[in-house]
């Protein structure tokens, strides 16, 4: 008895600690963070090399929703198509002081620049503004 409750100890111990580390999606988002700025070129490649991005799931899909986003603007490519960056925004707006809320905000704002539809961009463009300033507000 005393070997049956300690081997389900033993498997419950390392389904935690499993659970715990990093998923290679999740280092690949961290790289793709690191390059936008400067190399987003890279960031694109990289974040196309997820195999399945439509089985990412909260934080990781999130991330993924606003850095393909980000990347395409970056790299001049003309998006139209807002469904992937509301992905971003439904996650991110409840994210009290979080910087990506006022990034998917802005590239949300970006895609409505590109469907020239102003006041939506408008809209957007003010959450932005709100969301930057609570950061800032936060951080002093």
């Amino acid at each position: 008895m005393k070997y049956i409750i300690g081997l389900h100890v033993l498997i419950f111990l390392i389904v935690i600690l499993m659970g715990c580390n990093s998923t290679p999606n999740r280092s690949i988002l961290r790289q793709v963070e690191s390059y936008m700025e400067e190399h987003p070129d890279s960031a694109l490649f990289l974040l196309n090399s997820i195999a399945h991005p439509e089985k990412l799931s909260g934080r990781e899909q999130a991330e993924y929703a606003l850095f393909y986003t980000q990347s395409c603007e970056k790299n001049f490519i003309l998006q139209l198509n807002d469904s992937l960056i509301k992905i971003a925004v439904d996650y991110f707006k409840s994210q009290a002081g979080e910087l990506k809320a006022a990034q998917s905000y802005f590239y949300m704002g970006c895609i409505y620049q590109n469907r020239m539809n102003m006041q939506t961009l408008c809209e957007h463009l003010l959450k932005h503004w709100k969301t930057s300033l609570q950061i800032y507000e936060v951080g002093f």
